[in-house]
């Protein structure tokens, strides 16, 4: 059986926030996705 991984979109404003909560993800296996506002989510 093949894991599966998830996929996350992150949408915040702030380039920090959105890299600290990205590096956390892709730690547990998760495929990020960075948007820098909801209108480009």
């Amino acid at each position: 059986m093949v894991p599966q991984t998830w996929r996350v979109l992150v949408a915040d404003d702030d380039p920090d926030m959105r890299t600290l909560i990205a590096t956390v993800l892709r730690g547990g296996a998760y495929e990020v996705v960075l948007c820098e506002d909801a209108e480009s989510a």
